[in-house]
């Protein structure tokens, strides 16, 4: 996504609940580390005994949506596991942008961490103004 793009997305979420923003935020960074966790799967083995694998595969295969304003954000992990090796591949993609990466998500979370920290500050300075 182009920067303006970005932008105009956080713009457009700036007028939510501070809930929501925090729980928009909350599930691009599980997206975000689900992310960095699929591209250390190279080195991990399998399950000795099949009820271990397949309790892997129940635990480690996801599927998260993000639907904020003006954005759709999906990503899912397709994981698998045989008596020698370990399959997992990932799906991240965006309704409305033609290519959607890791960094567009880990910029969209500083903007709502930006937004978050402004209102804190307006909140400690009407506190402080009140006593």
């Amino acid at each position: 996504m182009k920067k303006d793009q970005i932008t105009a997305i956080i713009e457009a979420n700036k007028r939510m609940s501070t809930e929501k923003l925090k729980s928009y935020k909350d599930l691009l960074e599980s997206i975000e580390e689900e992310r960095e966790l699929t591209k250390k799967m190279y080195f991990w083995h399998p399950g000795e005994r099949a009820s271990e694998r397949r309790f892997h595969e129940e635990c480690r295969n996801i599927c998260i949506h993000v639907r904020m304003k003006s954005l759709t954000v999906h990503y899912s992990r397709d994981y698998r596991e045989t008596c020698h090796y370990v399959y997992a591949s990932d799906n991240l993609y965006c309704d409305e942008a033609d290519s959607f990466t890791l960094a567009d998500i880990k910029k969209l979370i500083t903007g709502f961490e930006g937004i978050l920290e402004k209102r804190e500050k307006n909140c400690s300075t009407k506190e402080d103004l009140e006593k």
